[in-house]
């Protein structure tokens, strides 16, 4: 967790340059373009439980991991100026973590809400290898549509390649249209299942969540009016995801990769350099 925040931290600083006089050439690109991507991240939660007892925030830490997911989504990028740019995104991304039960013994219950769906097959009865693990992936699915505000720099890249390079800020409005958990079982298949899903979690998740998200990006030509980008990022949910007996704040830590198309030509950058 302390990681986490020091990260938050660089980003904070390198936010505050933004308002710090430039001293790298800059640089017009496009006025408009269009672009896909997809989004490896790591995710993760930070908890509160409610009328929690002395250590069990503790304890759920030390057995709650990160994970890894993949999203997706298109954007559209427009200049508002001679180096700022508003990107605005539309995309889909599960959100969550992964809570790892170990050494799982004979008589324990896998999830109570797995009874309605198989009677009397809720419980451990397969004691034949060790260990024995259940992973809860706790999955929150979100549609989001974010807009962020950045600002550009130029370098030179490899071959004399033009090097765009930003920081950006912004958020998103997100709409969750599902929420479960998907239970995989390790080294061992109770009643012949390798996993299960259960969608009634009584976590009483929330339909919608505000974002803030901040981050760089760095984008480079591989073709004619296409660009190639990479775009590290942290994104925070401002509102608890669920608002039941635990409450989970998530965040993730993004590399959106994608390609972008421009909608314009590019407008003459040797005047821009001869100034």
């Amino acid at each position: 967790m302390r990681n986490m925040y020091r990260i938050f931290a660089v980003f904070f600083t390198a936010f505050l340059l933004f308002f710090s006089k430039n001293t790298l050439a800059q640089i017009v690109y496009e006025n408009k373009s269009v672009g896909i991507s997809f989004i490896p991240s790591f995710q993760g939660r930070i908890l509160q439980i409610k009328d929690a007892i002395p250590g069990q925030v503790d304890s759920l830490d030390r057995i709650d991991k990160m994970r890894q997911d993949i999203g997706f989504g298109v954007n559209f990028r427009f200049r508002t100026g001679r180096d700022w740019n508003v990107f605005t995104s539309l995309s889909y991304q599960n959100m969550g973590f992964k809570r790892v039960k170990e050494d799982v013994n004979f008589g324990d219950v896998i999830h109570p809400n797995l009874e309605t769906e198989f009677p009397n097959q809720n419980r451990i009865v397969d004691v034949t290898t060790i260990p024995r693990q259940i992973v809860y992936n706790n999955n929150y699915q979100f549609i989001d549509l974010s807009v962020l505000f950045g600002k550009d720099f130029l370098f030179q890249g490899l071959k004399n390649k033009e090097l765009n390079f930003s920081w950006f800020f912004g958020g998103s409005l997100g709409y969750m249209f599902k929420h479960d958990l998907f239970l995989e079982y390790v080294s061992f298949t109770p009643y012949g299942r390798k996993n299960d899903v259960v969608t009634n979690t009584e976590l009483n998740p929330i339909p919608f969540n505000i974002s803030a998200i901040v981050g760089a990006r760095m984008e480079i030509d591989i073709y004619p009016k296409m660009k190639l980008y990479l775009q590290p990022n942290i994104k925070k949910h401002i509102l608890f995801a669920s608002y039941g007996i635990e409450r989970h704040h998530l965040y993730g830590l993004n590399l959106e990769i994608g390609l972008n198309y421009s909608l314009e030509a590019k407008e003459d950058k040797t005047k821009k350099k001869g100034k």
